[in-house]
């Protein structure tokens, strides 16, 4: 039997197999006799009881009784009992066996439905509950061969229903086993608050959800789909909607949020039962309702309830607004410095920003993310060109981008890196925009073709950092081939770095190098070049284990007197 179906046998059943053969064949109206020999066992097999967990007590088992392959021949059963069956010989070549089971939920008001089927060896089953005039209202299949179904939470009106159990096949040949048997038992209770309620699979079935509720459902089957419907009538103006998904261990669930026309607006991944918070999402609430599906992945647990609440919410100040996880839905910024917080909720969350820009200006961007996660700052264009990435710094340290220079404004891009994420706390992102000056240093310049134009006369200011950063810059002395001028390099040090100035020709050949024991202090080169070359200065900490993300150098070309 499946493991994990709730159904403990106190006395041992034989084992054995069959496949499609013609040995017995079934009568031309698909109609089969009872067989004499399953007749006879059911007279012989002596009477049995087994352990049902739902129920918590022992029920007696009863046999199946042949024919049952259509309703006006359907056993009746009930939730006092447990039923034993058989997936004998197909009916038809067109058509296998199945079984009709038909039960009568009584009352006024409706009732909550479990069912517990077995598997059998060599089999995939399929349960299908139906109406008295056999419309179908739920159909679960077994995960696998030889694993069992589940039914929950089926909500159902007073009324006459069927059970049909029947192998997992979509057409011949089909497979059988008269040896081995299936048990099916079922139970009904009342309706709980805060529940979900079975059929919800599609979003016309979607159950109701007001915000500031808490709904607990199911994920009964591994392609199990939850839908719910979020009435957004009554919220203040300006609302938010924030979500907190708390899954079941072990399963894995995909949470989405579709707008009033269903398209989807924002999806969380609950990895094993871990806990999603969707924060702070921007919606129409003119549209008066959104959607919400939950749906299990791979992994299913029809016993354990998930949590699922929505929360209408006000936009705190500097926060990022959900869904920003595209270039068009970036949220905006303006200022010329400022700081924005946001959350890496998942492990591939993506936050958007658009940060507008007076003109041609140097972007400063600092990005500290909360302990123990890892983050990647990216800037790009508003056309779409990737401008400089920063992801040197480990979980938790500082990512710095220091004067990416750009024009009119800049879309920049927060990720989670290495599979980190934290969703109950957040990542702080600074900017400060400055006009745009030729000394200054842009990033990327850590290499000989990406070094920066460095003038004579105007400063270049820079930043060491992340550990082991190096700048690289490139100058060109103006006069006639053969002449030679005298430079003096000098660049000012910074606090907890000792910085190291180094001279090179156009073949990366050192040709002069200054440095001070101490991080304080004036590193100056003073000698005399060829005009017409290329050269190039390279700045960087001695011994590459130090950084500095607050303090900026100056370095400076000037041309001296011989």
């Amino acid at each position: 039997m499946a493991a994990g179906l709730g159904l403990v046998v106190l006395v041992s059943i034989a084992a054995g197999s069959g496949c499609r053969c013609n040995r017995e064949r079934p009568s031309a109206t698909g109609r089969a006799p009872v067989n004499g020999r399953d007749a006879a066992m059911t007279e012989l097999r002596p009477p049995q009881e087994i352990f049902v967990p739902d129920a918590g007590v022992r029920l007696p088992v009863v046999q199946e009784k042949e024919p049952n392959n259509w309703p006006e021949y359907a056993q009746r059963i009930s939730p006092d009992f447990v039923l034993r069956g058989t997936i004998g010989y197909p009916l038809t070549k067109k058509m296998g066996d199945r079984d009709v089971y038909c039960f009568k939920v009584e009352g006024s008001g409706r009732r909550v439905l479990r069912a517990r089927i077995s598997g059998v060896p060599k089999l995939r089953l399929q349960l299908t509950v139906r109406t008295s005039r056999f419309v179908v209202i739920k159909t679960n299949r077994s995960p696998g061969v030889g694993r069992g179904i589940v039914v929950s939470n089926l909500s159902l009106v007073p009324g006459d229903y069927c059970f049909v159990v029947s192998e997992a096949r979509g057409g011949p040949p089909y497979h059988f086993n008269k040896r081995d048997s299936y048990l099916l038992q079922y139970s009904l209770r009342s309706p709980r608050a805060a529940e979900e309620r079975e059929p919800n699979d599609k979003f016309y079935e979607a159950n109701p959800l007001r915000p500031g509720e808490e709904i607990r459902g199911l994920l009964g089957r591994a392609d199990d789909l939850d839908w719910y419907r979020v009435s957004l009538v009554g919220l203040p103006a300006g609302s938010l909607l924030s979500l907190t998904f708390r899954g079941v261990g072990g399963v894995t669930a995909d949470v989405t949020v579709y707008n009033w026309a269903r398209r989807k607006l924002l999806t969380r991944r609950s990895l094993r039962g871990a806990t999603v918070f969707i924060r702070d999402l921007q919606v129409r609430l003119l549209t008066r309702v959104v959607w919400v599906s939950v749906k299990a992945h791979r992994r299913f647990n029809p016993d354990d309830s998930y949590r699922l609440k929505v929360e209408a919410t006000r936009r705190g100040a500097h926060r990022e607004v959900e869904p920003n996880d595209l270039p068009s839905k970036a949220v905006p910024l303006s200022g010329k410095r400022g700081v924005v917080r946001g959350s890496v909720e998942v492990a591939h969350d993506v936050d958007y920003y658009r940060l507008a820009l007076p003109g041609r200006s140097n972007v400063r961007l600092s990005l500290r993310p909360p302990a123990g996660v890892d983050c990647k700052l990216a800037v790009y264009s508003l056309a779409g060109r990737k401008l400089a990435v920063a992801d040197f710094g480990k979980a938790g340290e500082v990512e710095l981008l220091t004067n990416v220079r750009a024009t009119n404004g800049v879309r920049v891009r927060v990720s989670g890196a290495r599979r980190t994420f934290d969703p109950g706390r957040s990542y702080e992102l600074r900017w400060v925009v400055t006009p745009a000056d030729r000394g200054d240093e842009r990033e990327p310049n850590n290499r000989h073709r990406t070094a920066n134009l460095l003038v004579p006369g105007v400063s270049a200011r820079g930043y060491i950092h992340p550990v082991g950063d190096v700048d690289f810059y490139r100058f060109r002395l103006r006069g006639g081939l053969g002449t030679t001028q005298k430079v003096r390099i000098s660049v000012q040090g910074v606090p907890r770095v000792r910085l190291q100035l180094t001279l090179m020709d156009d073949h990366k050949n050192v040709l002069a190098t200054a440095a001070l024991p101490t991080s304080e202090g004036l590193r100056r080169i003073v000698t005399t070049l060829h005009c017409a070359k290329t050269y190039f200065v390279r700045v960087q900490d001695q011994k590459g284990r130090s950084a500095n993300s607050t303090d900026d150098y100056e370095l400076i070309l000037a041309r001296t007197r011989r």
